[in-house]
């Protein structure tokens, strides 16, 4: 399975280690959970970054990173295992402790979750702390550029 991740250049070192998501928590996270989130394309993986823009990231420059994953490392959520509430606007605790309890159990490195914001699109989350993720796959970084009309 191919992913893609856009991360701030610099947090270039830290882009696989979960350290932000383990700090602030996630849609799929708990605060204390590390997790690296990704998506199956780079137009999700932009949009999915986009989303939490506050308006102070004009300028600052972002990497892609495209990543590999064997296929059978990845563990796909089925729609009968989604919370009710897992398209909240507001990230519902229910996701959390779905994606922190398989990070906790170590069941496979990946989990392809549904995207929030494109229905049909996915999202992969990768556990930083399972021994496959020495089986995953990066391809050096790219600069990426967000276009200055999202910025209007």
């Amino acid at each position: 399975m191919r992913g893609f991740r856009l991360v701030k250049a610099r947090h270039a070192l830290e882009a696989f280690t979960g350290t932000g998501a383990r700090h602030y928590g996630g849609r799929w996270n708990r605060p204390g959970t590390p997790m690296v989130y990704a998506a199956e394309s780079l137009a999700l993986a932009a949009l999915e970054t986009v989303v939490h823009f506050s308006g102070e990231e004009r300028g600052i420059g972002f990497l892609t990173y495209e990543l590999e994953v064997p296929d059978e490392c990845v563990r796909t959520l089925q729609p009968r295992e989604l919370p009710r509430d897992w398209r909240s606007s507001v990230t519902p605790t229910s996701t959390q402790e779905v994606g922190s309890l398989w990070q906790r159990g170590g069941t496979s490195v990946a989990l392809r979750v549904p995207s929030v914001l494109v229905p049909g699109e996915s999202c992969v989350l990768l556990n930083p702390e399972h021994p496959d993720t020495r089986r995953v796959t990066l391809f050096y970084p790219t600069p990426f550029t967000f276009d200055d009309r999202l910025w209007k």
